[in-house]
């Protein structure tokens, strides 16, 4: 059970409502962490403000970048954020679930390039420590193909993933996924 419960819907303004709903109406259920930041609308609103412009806008397609923002959330051991994103990729985007638990783990897979493969391992390593980053990792990245764009893009998906795994493991969601609702997590 989350550290903080859920609000009802009478302590809920209607601009959280109609965001959790939304949400729900474009992926058939609601989330757990929008629910719970229903509790402080500016949250909600910065979360709102961050997710549809890092998964939907750029260079990377919204599919890649969920992958991405999975790798993270594993790195960081954050079964809530990996768990959701990792359903959104399979049921959402037709990923094959065992692709993504390896991806998830940073194990190659024959699905994935190389050159994809070297970006999930820097997202990872971003999401896990950020400081251990040096010029070299990014020249590395940047022969096997990533232009910088792609690199602030990947890089935006970790510390969008170091965002929401901090909410998630501190209000302790990830142990929100055992409830029925939520058959077919990873």
């Amino acid at each position: 059970m989350a550290l903080i419960p859920y609000p009802d819907a009478d302590s809920i303004d209607a601009e959280s409502q109609a965001a959790i709903d939304s949400f729900a109406k474009d992926h058939g259920r609601p989330t757990l962490l929008r629910q719970l930041l229903a509790w402080s609308p500016p949250a909600l609103d910065a979360m709102e403000d961050l997710y549809h412009p890092i998964f939907l806008g750029g260079s990377m397609t919204r599919d890649f970048k969920e992958m991405l923002f999975v790798a993270a959330s594993q790195a960081r051991q954050c079964p809530y954020c990996a768990g959701g994103h990792s359903r959104l990729l399979v049921t959402e985007f037709g990923y094959d679930a065992d692709d993504v638990r390896a991806i998830r783990d940073g194990i190659a897979t024959d699905s994935w390039s190389e050159k994809d493969q070297a970006l999930v391992a820097y997202v990872r390593k971003v999401a896990v420590d950020p400081a251990s980053i040096v010029a070299g990792d990014l020249a590395d990245l940047r022969r096997r193909g990533w232009t910088d764009a792609e690199l602030t893009e990947a890089t935006s998906m970790a510390a969008h993933a170091l965002w929401t795994t901090a909410l998630a493991q501190g209000f302790h969601l990830e142990d929100d996924l055992v409830g029925p609702d939520f058959d077919g997590y990873f």
